[in-house]
């Protein structure tokens, strides 16, 4: 697939190419972009975690091992869209014994877009949060690559007079299920507490524009 695309991007001569995830065809698309003088990025949305380099001898494992080596030693920046996945990726290099460069691992979170018209209910309303009450909005899936427990933990630790004047939010798929619940439920801080599940792109900008 390199050739071919390569040839494409002698053609077409693109401002910047997106490579994205770790596939068998990565490195070759990486080389056909260096050969064909096309300036591109590297972004990864997810790390490693689940499928452990150092576990069973899965072809993704390899692939994943041999990649991050390429990247490492060819100083070719890494974009990662969360401190956790890069926190990761570098755990990842150095239990393995890679170059370990921070510098080549960017963090650039997620943009997002909205706007008022976008607004078609007001979720104080909607959740019973006084005006008083600051929100903050933890979004992404429920699980435990996202680190939702970490957060917790540091609730655990704030004094409830300071938490009563905020109310938090967490917005995203609950794959973590009966286990996320019960652990807030069974806190001090469930009453400062919302958990929403998931919220549509239609609706999410109502969330954005009321948080604080």
């Amino acid at each position: 697939s390199g050739g071919y695309f390569e040839k494409i991007l002698r053609k077409r001569k693109p401002d910047v190419v997106n490579i994205q995830s770790i596939l068998s065809s990565t490195i070759p698309l990486v080389l056909a972009c260096i050969r064909a003088h096309a300036p591109f990025i590297f972004t990864i949305h997810a790390s490693n975690s689940d499928t452990s380099i150092e576990s069973a001898n899965t072809i993704y494992s390899f692939i994943w091992e041999k990649y991050i080596y390429f990247l490492g030693n060819n100083d070719i920046p890494v974009i990662t869209v969360s401190s956790g996945i890069k926190r990761q990726i570098q755990e990842n290099m150095s239990k393995n014994k890679f170059i370990k460069k921070e510098k080549n691992i960017i963090v650039i979170p997620n943009a997002i877009n909205i706007s008022y018209d976008q607004k078609s209910y007001d979720i104080r309303e909607k959740f019973a949060i006084p005006k008083s009450k600051k929100i903050i909005l933890y979004i992404g899936s429920i699980c435990e690559r996202k680190n939702q427990d970490f957060f917790l933990d540091i609730l655990d630790e704030i004094d409830e007079n300071i938490l009563n004047n905020y109310c938090i939010m967490f917005l995203g798929n609950n794959t973590e299920k009966d286990t996320f619940i019960n652990r807030i439920k069974n806190s001090k801080i469930s009453q400062f507490i919302r958990v929403c599940n998931f919220i549509s792109q239609n609706e999410i900008a109502n969330f954005y524009m009321e948080a604080d």
